[in-house]
């Protein structure tokens, strides 16, 4: 994703972005105000199929006020199961989960 801006969305799990079993690179951008019910407000990915794991790499990006809504949700901002996470030069902030980290 290239400069995107990804606002106000929901799903289930990865409210702005869900991935499954693929690589996401963010170069610049914004993911905002994303609701997940279960996990990741703002981003989901985790491993699928064959495939032992995915990696996220977030370049300039922004992943501002997302959050979860039920009770038992966890990772506001992002929720990165079975993957390899780089983050440069962005900006995580007030995302917000009821249970474990933002």
């Amino acid at each position: 994703m290239n400069a995107a801006f990804i606002e106000n969305c929901q799903a289930d799990s990865g409210g702005g972005v869900f991935a499954a079993g693929c690589d996401i690179e963010m170069n610049g951008g914004e993911i905002t105000g994303n609701r997940a019910n279960n996990s990741g407000g703002g981003i989901t990915t985790i491993a699928g199929g064959t495939r032992l794991g995915c990696t996220l790499t977030i370049n300039g990006g922004k992943i501002i006020a997302n959050s979860t809504v039920l009770a038992f949700g966890d990772a506001g901002g992002i929720n990165a199961f079975d993957t390899i996470v780089t983050i440069q030069n962005s900006e995580i902030s007030n995302n917000t989960a009821a249970t474990m980290a933002a």
